[in-house]
């Protein structure tokens, strides 16, 4: 079966610092898109404390994201497509 291991880092950028990195790397050319992540857990971090992240990805369409450690094969990531899960969120 293959995996997939996802790797990030995140550092936070002013606008400014945004547009000058687009502009020296030239990319003013590539589609731009959005994407939010929704990070869920209940009130005691259960999730956090066994080192469990869920995740929620809205990009063009939403994803349900749960990266796990299986024995040898290292870091599976279950990925579920959530059509219109969006829509829950309209009211909060």
């Amino acid at each position: 079966m293959n995996s997939t291991i996802e790797i990030e880092a995140k550092v936070l950028l002013t606008k400014e610092q945004y547009d000058t990195i687009v502009s020296y790397l030239g990319l003013e050319r590539y589609r731009k898109s959005k994407q939010i992540n929704y990070y869920i857990d209940s009130k005691d971090q259960i999730l956090r404390k066994n080192e469990v992240v869920l995740r929620i990805r809205e990009k063009d369409d939403f994803e349900l994201i749960y990266p796990e450690i299986s024995g040898k094969s290292g870091l599976d990531i279950t990925k579920l497509n959530l059509t219109n899960f969006g829509k829950l969120f309209d009211d909060l």
